[in-house]
């Protein structure tokens, strides 16, 4: 029987902008633009929905795009619990997309810094679930209570728990020993290469996962093109090259990844079967704009 995943954090919508040509600074610049629904949570809890798995999302939106965000991620048969804000917008981020699919983000956090402790009591954990926490819900003071929250239920509960650092930028601000001492006894940490050498030092990634496993049991790092490592226990366990796919855009690539990791380890797979439908799922994601699943599957 496999279990349910609550996934808590941030829901975002996104304005993906593809410039034709290299940004003309003072004028125009010819450009492809698309709005989306985002945000690094909700965007996991819409692949592990689109993969087969039962999951909730737990977060919060303004009045002006609440049903709206509910109803994208109910299409892939997620369990949405989302707050509608009385005053604040919803969160809203500009993506920039350069030619090689990366992408440079302008963030407007907006109703996402209001996530409250009784927004994340309505969730459902238990021993029978999983818990994942965006780690933008821990990096701000607003919502950090309500995550921390989150983290305290599932751990009383017996419930796995893990977290995505999210940010490096935001995560420098915060500090490495704060974040590290706020998720403390998280059973997985999902960091990319630079999210890992924020929290560790150092510039050697198998090294710096390796380091990180003495603040959590398991670390699964992602690593873009070079694909992905797990660790556990002071040694590599895991490891794949990234899938040979054309990669149109980055965005919400490590949400997938994420995903596919959650949804396989909720369906009782070995970390190599986790990491195969993590990178399966990530290079999906590349491989179209937006961060969301362009179609839905079922996770084998």
């Amino acid at each position: 029987m496999s279990r349910r995943i609550v996934v808590v954090g941030d829901v975002v919508t996104d304005v993906i902008v593809r410039p034709h040509s290299a940004i003309i600074h003072g004028t125009d610049t010819a450009s492809s633009i698309a709005i989306i629904a985002g945000g690094s949570a909700a965007n996991t809890a819409a692949w592990i929905g689109a993969l087969g798995g039962t999951v909730e999302f737990v977060g919060r939106a303004g009045r002006d795009q609440h049903a709206w965000h509910e109803g994208l991620l109910n299409q892939f048969g997620v369990h949405a619990l989302i707050t509608a804000d009385p005053e604040l917008p919803s969160a809203r981020i500009v993506v920039i997309v350069d030619a090689s699919g990366e992408r440079t983000m302008l963030t407007d956090r907006g109703a996402n810094d209001a996530l409250s402790l009784a927004d994340v009591e309505c969730a459902r954990i238990d021993s029978k679930t999983m818990l994942h926490v965006s780690g933008y819900t821990l990096l701000f003071d607003g919502p950090r209570p309500a995550g921390l929250s989150a983290l305290q239920r599932a751990r009383r509960e017996g419930a796995p728990t893990s977290v995505d650092p999210n940010s490096s930028g935001f995560l420098a601000n915060v500090g490495p020993t704060r974040f590290l001492e706020m998720t403390a006894n998280v059973d997985i940490c999902f960091p990319n290469a630079d999210e890992l050498c924020a929290l560790i030092g150092g510039t050697d990634p198998f090294e710096a996962a390796i380091a990180l496993t003495h603040h959590y049991g398991t670390v699964v790092c992602k690593l873009g093109p070079e694909g992905a490592v797990v660790a556990r226990a002071g040694a590599i366990v895991a490891r794949r090259r990234a899938p040979d796919v054309t990669v149109i855009d980055t965005t919400g690539a490590g949400d997938a990844f994420a995903a596919g990791y959650l949804a396989a380890l909720a369906n009782g797979r070995n970390v190599d079967g986790c990491l195969d439908l993590a990178i399966e799922t990530s290079g999906r994601a590349v491989s179209t704009v937006g961060a969301r699943p362009a179609e839905v599957h079922t996770a084998r």
